[in-house]
Formats: structure tokens, C-alpha cells, sequence
């Protein structure tokens, strides 16, 4: 019976897999928070690289500071060669759905291939707030730490020169999509190599292992060097708005599960259970562990044969992440959901410090994958509802969008009476694809994203007489010798009706625009 369950267990796992992404299929649209201006920065760098005289060449360049968060935007632009829009989004993710679980499956299966059932514990964890938020660079980032955990675990006692060139290829991967995800790679390498370094005996061992972190620092050192040109170009501390969560908030965004719950308050609970399983797991695999611990003779060779493991580097590296939780800002000026991301992996390096136990519980894994089981398929439901929300919402915008030419310029405003709080970028999903100059896109002034703003030629783009390009290039220079251009479409997102922001925003076009599109929501207006 169990050599039977073995040989079909691959296949369940493959049922699951598809299960994780029907949020994918049940709707025309996979929409997130940022998937518009994602989407929107991927079709100009696409373009960029495709045309050399094109309607984006006076407003926009290539970044030309190599920094992260960029992996997604070039996966994304390499998709719209192929792809409309909607389906290059839905391949990306669905990338992220299959792989993630399949290394984690690898990496069990290589520490602890008797854990294997512990493999279906990730699939939760795909389904996290930031995926549904649109942050596909720092996903991406995680899938790309995974694959390096595999190979770097796999070939650290006989590291070759291909080998090397692995880890570099996947160094470069990782700084590209993330640098929160960068650094935690670092500090992955160097907590494993410091443990075995400090802990080991052997003198052979030691020196072995010293030649082989001086490799694999090497292969890190230009994207270490470019992390620290990163943070030397950003303004100091007194420049920008910090903000920290007290200590109460982050225990509660702990137990509650938050990193995990998107949509509503309805999902909560199931989160909560999800994470009350990884906790139960954890202190389940700590208590056994001191168990075989008051059982050893030799108490001493025990404990340094532990804190050589990777099961002890996940566990130390989930404390540390812990500590950092507590102790560092939730927005830093640059980015914020910082908090959730520390919770994030520590809740995954618990799983792995789990996962990689040598001496384990079927049984109690089995009642605990139930438990798992019954919480993600709820938890899914109501991610599939979201999805369904947010598609309907998305799918108002059609009839507007068609009406917009190729070769138009066209301000967004997105009104602050507006109920979906998801939907900020919706409106750069019209330059998709077609080629249109979307006004108010925040990626490109950021100066951390592949596509920025063109100080030196940023056109003087007018509407109704303001001057939008002061707004949107503050630091643009000689923009007031240059000649207006006027903006093609206004679009308007939020509620029409009584609203006194609306009158004024569409009032302030002046006589210049009439109403092309309208509907309780979302309002066109045309240059007449």
C-alpha cells in the first residue's frame, strides 16, 4: 500500500499544483495593485529596445543606474514580444505558482527526502499578499533565493567551476529582481559557512570550507558592490519620511497571518491557522529535538553536529529576520510593506528549518497537512473572489480604453472617494498594449525601476492650461522654454456622482475637452 501511495504521490502533488493556479483562469484578468504600471514600464521597454525612433523616445530613457527591481519589467517586455498583455501577465505568474513549489520539493528531497510530504506545506505561501499586490519583482526574487538554496546545498562539498558560474548567474538573478531578497541570500551564505566554520573540528574541514566561501564571496561581490552603490545614492535618513509599526502591531501582523491575507477579513481566520500550523510544526520539531538531545550519550558531539545542520542556519536565519522585524522601519521613503516581507521569510525559513528535520513525525505531518489542506482551500476560495472583484472592476475600463488611439497622451487621475483601494494603477493597463503615453506614471520617477523620465526632453504636457510636467518632473530643467503639448484623454476613476473632487478635476480641463466616455466610475474626456 505505501509503495503504491509513493508511485502516485508525484501526481497529487501535480493536482495541487494546478489547483494553486486556478486564481489564474477563473477570470479574463489577473489584476494587482501594480500590475498596471508594471505592466505599462515592461510595453515601453519593450518598445525602447524594439524601435529606435518611437513615441516614448523624448519622455523616457533607460534607467541608467543599475538597480533592482527590474526582473519582472524584462520578463514581462520579453512575454509582450509574443503576447497580449493579459496572457504575458498570467504566463509570469504562473511561473512563479509551478516553480517555487517544485524547488522547495527539491530541496526537500535532497536534505530530508523522507520529509517529502512537508512539500505541500508551500503552497500557502505562494498564495501571499505581495504576489496579489503585483510586487512580481520581489516574487521572483524568492523563487530565484529557492533555486539558489537547491544548488548551493547541493553542490557546496564539490563546488566547480560551472558551479560557480551557476551561482553567479543566480546572484545576478536574485539582486535584479530584489534587493531585500539579495541580501537575505547573502546573509543565507554567510550564516552556513560561518556555522560550519566555527563549529566544525575538523581542521581539513575548516579550511576546505574557508577556500569554498572565498569562491562563493567572490562570485557576490559585484552585485555586493552594487547594493552599496545603491544605498550611496539614495538620499540620508533626514531627507525622507521613515515610519515604524509598534511592537503590538507587528505581534499581531505575526499571529494573524497577514502576510498571507489580501482580500477582506474573511480570509483571517484561515490564515491564522495556516501559521498556527507552522508554529505547532516548529515547536513540535524543537521539543523532539531536545528529546533526542537528553537521550544522547554524547551530548557535546550532538549539539555541535546541530549547529553545523542547515536546519540550525534556517532556524537562526528565521530569528534573525525575527529581530530585524522589530527593529527596522515598515517604510524607509523608497518602499514600505517592509514588515510584512520580514514575517514573510521568517515564517518560510521556519517551514524549511521544519522540512529538513532528520527525525520526524508522519503522523503528526499527516494531521497537520489536513489541517493545512482545509485552511488553503478557504483561504483560495476567497483569493478567487477578489480576483473575481477586481476582474469586474478592471473590465469597466474596456470600453474606455478602446476609445483611446495609438500615438495618444492621456492624464490619469484616480479620485481619493475611489472604493478600490487596488485599483491606483488600473489606468496604465491602457498602454498594455497599444502605444499610448500614460501621464502619472510613479515607476518612472522613483529612480529604482527600469524605465525613468527623460529630464533633458520630458515635453511640456498642458491640460486645460495647468501644466501637468511640474507635477510629474520636478527636477526636469529648461521645461519652461519648451513648446505645450496638449494632452490628448482625461480619464477620471472614481464615483460621479455628488462628488465635488470630481467637478473640480474635470472642470479644471476647461472648454478645451468634452466627455467621450461616461459611466458612474470612470469618465473620458477629449481634446476637442
Amino acid at each position: 500500500m505505501i509503495k503504491y501511495l509513493k508511485r502516485f504521490e508525484p501526481f497529487i502533488f501535480l493536482t495541487v499544483v494546478l489547483f494553486n493556479l486556478s486564481p489564474l483562469f477563473i477570470t479574463h484578468y489577473f489584476t494587482t495593485m501594480d500590475g498596471g504600471s508594471h505592466i505599462n514600464n515592461a510595453h515601453i521597454l519593450k518598445t525602447i529596445f524594439t524601435s529606435s525612433q518611437n513615441l516614448y523616445s523624448n519622455s523616457f530613457i533607460i534607467n541608467p543606474e543599475l538597480v533592482p527591481n527590474w526582473s519582472g519589467h524584462f520578463v514581462l517586455a520579453f512575454l509582450l514580444l509574443f503576447f497580449k498583455s493579459v496572457v504575458a501577465e498570467k504566463i509570469l505568474v504562473a511561473c512563479l505558482l509551478i516553480l517555487t513549489p517544485l524547488f522547495i520539493r527539491k530541496i526537500i528531497k535532497l536534505t530530508a527526502p523522507q520529509n517529502i510530504i512537508i512539500s505541500y506545506f508551500i503552497f500557502p505561501f505562494t498564495q501571499y499578499l505581495l504576489l496579489y499586490l503585483g510586487f512580481f519583482n520581489f516574487t521572483l526574487g524568492i523563487l530565484f533565493l529557492l533555486i539558489f538554496v537547491f544548488y548551493y546545498l547541493k553542490y557546496n562539498t564539490a563546488f566547480k567551476l560551472q558551479h560557480y558560474l551557476l551561482l553567479t548567474l543566480l546572484f545576478f538573478c536574485i539582486y535584479f529582481s530584489h534587493l531585500f531578497v539579495f541580501l537575505i541570500t547573502v546573509l543565507f551564505v554567510g550564516m552556513h559557512l560561518g556555522c560550519a566554520l566555527i563549529f566544525s573540528e575538523n581542521k581539513f574541514v575548516r579550511n576546505k570550507l574557508l577556500l569554498k566561501s572565498l569562491f562563493v564571496f567572490i562570485c557576490s561581490l559585484p552585485f555586493l558592490y552594487l547594493s552599496i552603490n545603491y544605498f550611496r545614492h539614495r538620499p540620508a535618513k533626514g531627507d525622507i519620511e521613515i515610519k515604524y509599526l509598534n511592537t503590538k502591531e507587528i505581534i499581531k501582523m505575526f499571529f494573524n497571518g497577514d502576510a498571507f491575507t489580501v482580500y477582506s477579513d474573511k480570509e483571517t481566520p484561515y490564515s491564522k491557522l495556516f501559521v498556527s500550523v507552522i508554529l505547532f510544526l516548529f515547536l513540535f520539531a524543537l521539543a523532539k529535538k531536545a528529546y533526542y538531545f537528553l537521550r544522547s550519550e554524547n551530548k557535546i558531539q550532538f549539539v555541535a553536529i546541530f549547529l553545523q545542520s542547515i536546519e540550525f542556519v534556517f532556524l537562526l536565519l528565521s530569528a534573525f529576520l525575527l529581530l530585524l522585524a522589530f527593529r527596522l522601519p515598515n517604510d524607509d521613503g523608497y518602499g514600505g510593506l517592509i514588515t510584512i516581507r520580514f514575517i514573510y521569510f521568517v515564517f518560510l525559513f521556519l517551514f524549511l528549518f521544519v522540512a529538513c528535520q532528520q527525525k520526524s513525525s508522519t503522523i503528526v505531518n499527516i494531521l497537520a497537512l489536513m489541517v493545512t489542506a482545509y485552511s488553503f482551500c478557504y483561504s483560495v476560495h476567497f483569493k478567487k473572489d477578489g480576483i473575481r472583484w477586481l476582474d469586474t472592476e478592471r473590465s469597466k475600463f474596456d470600453a474606455a480604453f478602446a476609445m483611446i488611439p495609438d500615438n495618444s497622451i492621456v492624464a490619469n487621475y484616480v479620485l481619493s472617494n475611489n472604493d478600490n483601494w487596488l485599483g491606483g494603477h488600473i489606468p496604465e493597463y491602457a498602454n498594455a498594449d497599444k502605444k499610448i503615453i500614460v501621464l502619472n506614471n510613479y515607476e518612472t520617477d522613483k529612480g529604482y525601476f527600469p524605465v525613468i523620465l527623460n529630464k533633458n526632453q520630458y515635453p511640456k504636457y498642458m491640460i486645460g492650461g495647468y501644466f501637468i510636467s511640474k507635477d510629474i518632473c520636478k527636477n526636469c530643467e529648461g521645461m519652461d522654454n519648451r513648446p505645450a503639448t496638449n494632452v490628448d484623454y482625461a480619464l477620471i476613476y472614481g464615483v460621479k456622482e455628488n462628488n465635488e473632487e470630481y467637478k473640480k478635476v474635470s472642470e479644471s480641463f476647461g472648454n478645451g475637452y468634452v466627455i467621450a466616455y461616461s459611466s458612474p466610475t470612470i469618465n473620458l474626456y477629449k481634446l476637442k
